[in-house]
C-alpha cells in the first residue's frame, strides 16, 4: 500500500475487511484468491453472510445489510415441543399423511417456558426431541408461520437415536429471556 495515497501498489491484493495489503504468501497461486488461515484453503466463491454484511457496510457508508426474505428449502428440523406430535405436525404442515419422526437430542441447550409453550434456548443441558425432514418449501413456510416471529431458525448438530449426527434447523427463542419461566408450573400460578 502506498502510505501517501492509501492506494494499493500494482500487483497488491487488498483485504476487504482491514483495507490492508495481503502478503504474497496468503494468496493461492492457482486461483489468485486469498487463503484462509493456516489451513491454506482458498476462500469460498460466495462470501459468508457475515462477510456480506461487512462488505455491504464498507461499500455503503455503514448502512445496515438486509439480505431480503429468507429462502425456504427442504431440510431436517428438530422439534422439542408441540410439533413432536406427528398428528399435530401433519395438521400444521398441511400434510396428507402422518409423518414419521425420529428421536433425537441436541446438546448445550435448555428448555424454558413461554406461558404453556416449551422454548429452546442456549444452555448446558441436553434436550431430547424429534427430528423430521421437511420435504418442500411450502411445508417449511407452514412451519415458520406456526412458530411466529418470536423464534429464529438456527442450524445445529443433533444426534439421532441410532447415534448418527446431522445438522438440523430448530426454532429458538429470539425475545427477552425475562419473559420465560424455568418451570411450566409457574404459568399456572
Amino acid at each position: 500500500m502506498d502510505p501517501l495515497s492509501n492506494k494499493p501498489l500494482p500487483g497488491e491484493t487488498m483485504d476487504p475487511f482491514s483495507n490492508k495489503a495481503l502478503p504474497d504468501d496468503t494468496m493461492d497461486p492457482q486461483s489468485s484468491k486469498p487463503l484462509l488461515g493456516n489451513r491454506m484453503e482458498p476462500l469460498s466463491k460466495k462470501p459468508s453472510t457475515m462477510q456480506q454484511k461487512f462488505l455491504h457496510m464498507m461499500q455503503n457508508g455503514g448502512a445496515a445489510y438486509d439480505p431480503g426474505p429468507r429462502g425456504a428449502s427442504p431440510e431436517w428440523y428438530f422439534f422439542y415441543g408441540t410439533l413432536m406430535d406427528p398428528q399435530f405436525l401433519a395438521k400444521i404442515a398441511k400434510l396428507n399423511e402422518t409423518p414419521t419422526l425420529i428421536k433425537a437430542k441436541v446438546k448445550r441447550k435448555c428448555i424454558k417456558y413461554w406461558g404453556p409453550y416449551r422454548v429452546l434456548c442456549r444452555g448446558e443441558d441436553t434436550v431430547c426431541g424429534m427430528t423430521w425432514y421437511a420435504p418442500s418449501e411450502e411445508v417449511v413456510e407452514w412451519l415458520r408461520a406456526y412458530e411466529t416471529d418470536a423464534y429464529d431458525e438456527h442450524h445445529m448438530r443433533i444426534e439421532l437415536e441410532n447415534g448418527n449426527k446431522i445438522v438440523a434447523c430448530a426454532f429458538m427463542w429470539n425475545r427477552d429471556m425475562d419473559d420465560l419461566s424455568e418451570e411450566l408450573e409457574e404459568y399456572w400460578r
